[in-house]
């Protein structure tokens, strides 16, 4: 056996052997190392992919997001912001740890969700918009067609596509950026609700990603790292609206690890408060954001535009000169009123100083660049009267080239063609980015794609097209020829906003006949259609009928002492914001009523019209018997902003009465920076009561100065009972920081209401409606308790909660009946079929 043993062969075997397991064995020793290189390197392999397509869409989303204003075509968004704000809801009471300082405002001056210009003339309390997103509240952001609401999330998005540092813990978050009309599949319930996100914003990226855009959206939710922006909910019809909110209720099912951040009209926002989406209106622009918007204009216009177009020869516009016209005339426009109005000023072809001019003039610069406006009439005619949120680019092409019809403008007081007019400047399609390649297309192509980039309509997969505004809409729709008879026509009771702004324009174009019939129809206690076509018709001229009708009815409403004061008080603002001059004079006449409350309102409108000699009338009213009337007076003056309006002021918180005073020191604190140096100056005067109204009035502040301030009066003044005041104002101020003001917490998470119910012998089971038991505060509780319970009751859904609210809105409190008021629109906003 051993005869054919090969003994080379056997060592060679065996070295062999033994070195293969060597190696074997060092090679397991070595590999968890191994399997850890490898498994770091495919870490930091796929990071890097992630980083990439993360750093592609980003981009994307900056460059969609900046170009997504009017202005587009000449500026940035960064360029020509106003910070939007949103509008605070009523502060939360807590009946167990009551302000010590409160307010004035609240009752005299209640923030109006639906006429927020008015509020923000009186600097109403207002959120940052980023610190409501970074504290974890889902939003919808509410408002009037015009507002700013898609600037608005055109700013979140910015933010985050940049992970700007303000947004703190969330700036990592990707945001999924899209339009409502983007989304094509609504009401398919078997596709999962991310897919079809990530199928709506592939439309958006580069083709090169787009394969690994499912799973990146996918991981990114999973990991909390996501926040969808969705624009458009307020920009179409009731049926595609109820499907949206449908899409939203599935994905938050599916995704809830979402964030969401949406947009709603100011009437219509049911469905999206049972999803955790919190209603916040966004705040109007104040003076000084006027001010601000038109020196950047002014300044964009002068170093980019002016240069390149070859306009104003003669030198640039002198910015002195637009400041002091804009600030001379004291009207009031929405912003994008005041975008038009700029841009057609600093161009030279505005034709009026009403809204609708600016508007006007924006439509004629489309025609000066080659578009047939009655082509486009007919195109929003049509979206309208089949109530369509969208067309496709072959129908509007179709409608393009079908329509040769002349374009005739129906708005009053506009100069026809044959008239002789002030030289238009016409910028050049170079200047304003127009793509060249619109000079080989069809005429029709070019028309469309020239209203694409100049931001009138926008684009959406599987060719879609919808208009960019509801104002821009409903005007063009204006110009039409109508394809259905308007005197059986009006705005319907699931309003639209594209079709309410045809028919605000249609009321400076035509005798509107269903006028009457739709403000007899209204509703108390808030009359919303009143208060609505008293809002438009700031573009009405004085003489038209349309005005005076709308005046009667209005003034036959306020006259009605069981109206609520805030409605009184929104229906005689939005009249005094309606450019009219006559409105001085009413506001004289109002303020001789016997009644209280329309002598209080009378007064707060004469302060917005910001006329220097009603100083006189404003101060006899700081002298009236009675007190609601004099802390009126005090807010009104302080809006004049004059030399002797502050002189009043100077002289009322040195001399006045314990409670004027703090009121005058209320009203100054909204007005720096000259209010501020008088409050600055009261801490330091001899008079004890002087004193204690520069601490109220810096109170309502909430600046880190102020707290030095305090600081330093809490120790060096020579009396107790102001160094215990400034002390106890540091410690509110320091609790204030601390203390969100966006939302309410469910009622069964409530410290006070849970106490309550434990000093009664009850719990608040979570699986039971706590309706009952904060209707029972509500009828008994002390007037803090009761006050709390209302602002709890309009987050429940139930029908007799609504009851409950109404019926605290006769209650004999003032302050009781303003927060009634704010809660039953509330409930009437988020809450179906509670009706009005």
């Amino acid at each position: 056996m051993l005869q054919n043993f090969d003994k080379i062969s056997f060592w060679l075997g065996f070295l062999a052997a033994s070195l293969f397991w060597w190696i074997a064995v060092r090679f397991w020793r070595q590999f968890p190392q191994a399997k850890t290189q490898l498994k770091n390197r495919f870490t930091n392999l796929r990071a890097r992919q992630i980083a990439g397509i993360d750093g592609t869409l980003r981009r994307e989303v900056l460059k969609r997001a900046q170009r997504n204003h009017l202005a587009s075509p000449l500026f940035s968004l960064d360029e020509v912001l106003v910070v939007p704000r949103l509008q605070a809801p009523p502060p939360q009471v807590d009946p167990d740890n009551p302000d010590p300082f409160g307010s004035f405002r609240p009752p005299i001056i209640p923030n109006l969700p639906y006429v927020p210009q008015f509020s923000a003339q009186y600097d109403g309390d207002s959120l940052s918009l980023v610190r409501t997103v970074r504290s974890g509240v889902d939003l919808a952001i509410i408002g009037h067609p015009g507002a700013g609401k898609t600037t608005a999330l055109a700013y979140l998005a910015s933010l985050f596509a940049r992970k700007d540092e303000s947004l703190g813990s969330i700036a990592q978050y990707f945001p999924i950026y899209l339009h409502i009309n983007d989304i094509e599949d609504l009401t398919d319930t078997k596709q999962d609700p991310g897919d079809i996100l990530a199928k709506a914003l592939s439309w958006h990226t580069p083709a090169a990603s787009r394969p690994q855009l499912p799973g990146f959206i996918h991981k990114t939710i999973a990991a909390k790292k996501a926040i969808l922006i969705l624009d458009g909910l307020d920009e179409i019809p009731f049926e595609p609206y109820q499907q949206a909110v449908g899409f939203l209720s599935r994905l938050i099912k599916t995704q809830f690890k979402l964030r969401i951040v949406t947009t709603a009209a100011i009437d219509r926002a049911e469905g999206l408060f049972e999803l955790g989406i919190e209603p916040l209106p966004i705040a109007g622009w104040n003076r000084s954001d006027i001010t601000s918007f038109t020196k950047r204009w002014g300044s964009l216009w002068n170093s980019h535009i002016a240069p390149r177009t070859g306009a104003n020869n003669d030198g640039p516009i002198d910015d002195l000169l637009i400041d002091a016209w804009q600030a001379a005339d004291g009207d009031f426009y929405t912003p994008i009123e005041l975008t038009c109005r700029l841009w057609g000023a600093f161009s030279g072809d505005l034709p009026g100083m009403r809204g609708v001019d600016a508007i006007s003039a924006y439509f004629s610069r489309l025609e000066g660049q080659g578009i047939n406006l009655q082509s486009l009439a007919s195109l929003t005619d049509q979206l309208i009267s089949m109530k369509q949120s969208y067309t496709t680019y072959i129908e509007a092409e179709k409608e393009f080239s079908s329509s040769g019809a002349t374009y005739t403008n129906l708005i009053d007081e506009r100069p026809l063609r044959g008239e002789a007019q002030t030289p238009v400047i016409q910028i050049p399609l170079e200047t304003l980015g127009l793509d060249k390649k619109l000079r080989m297309a069809t005429s029709e192509e070019k028309s469309i794609d020239k209203l694409i980039d100049m931001g009138v309509l926008r684009e959406h997969p599987h060719e879609r097209l919808s208009f960019s505004n509801p104002v821009l809409w409903g005007y063009a729709g204006s110009l039409s020829n109508y394809t259905y008879d308007l005197s059986s026509k009006s705005p319907d009771d699931d309003p639209w906003s594209a079709e309410s702004e045809f028919f605000h324009y249609l009321l400076s174009s035509t005798p509107a006949e269903w006028l009457k019939t739709y403000l007899a129809e209204d509703k108390p206690p808030f009359y919303w259609r009143t208060t609505q076509v008293t809002l438009w018709m700031r573009d009405l001229t004085p003489g038209n009928a349309n005005r005076s009708y709308i005046m009667r009815h209005l003034l036959a409403l306020t006259q009605l002492e069981s109206l609520p004061y805030p409605t009184r008080l929104g229906l005689l603002g939005a009249a005094a914001m309606s450019n009219d001059p006559a409105q001085n004079l009413l506001m004289n006449q109002l303020a001789s009523s016997p009644s209280v409350p329309l002598k209080q309102i009378a007064a707060l409108c004469t302060g917005i019209l910001r006329e220097p000699k009603s100083i006189a009338e404003l101060t006899a009213a700081g002298t009236d018997e009675q007190e609601l009337v004099r802390f009126a007076a005090c807010f009104a003056i302080a809006a004049l902003e004059t030399p002797e309006a502050q002189a009043t002021l100077e002289s009322t918180i040195n001399q006045g009465d314990e409670h004027t005073r703090l009121a005058v020191a209320e009203a100054a604190a909204l007005r720096p920076p000259w209010g501020h140096k008088l409050l600055r100056e009261a801490a330091a005067s001899a008079d004890i009561l002087t004193r204690r109204a520069a601490i109220y009035g810096l109170m309502q502040l909430k600046a880190p100065w102020v707290a030095e301030l305090f600081e330093k009066i809490a120790t060096e003044d020579g009396q107790f009972v102001v160094r215990n005041l400034a002390g106890s104002a540091l410690e509110s101020l320091q609790r204030t920081r601390n203390k969100s003001r966006a939302v309410l917490g469910p009622p069964a998470d409530t410290p006070w209401l849970i106490t309550y119910a434990a000093k009664s012998g009850h719990g608040i089971p979570r699986n039971e409606s706590p309706v009952p038991l904060l209707l029972k505060v509500a009828n008994s509780g002390t007037p803090d308790q009761q006050i709390a319970a209302v602002q709890l009751l309009a987050r429940c859904q139930d029908a007799s909660a609504t009851d409950g609210i109404r019926t605290a809105l006769g209650a004999a409190d003032l302050d009781l009946r303003v927060a009634a008021h704010y809660a039953l629109w509330f409930a009437n906003l988020t809450h179906k079929n509670s009706g009005q």
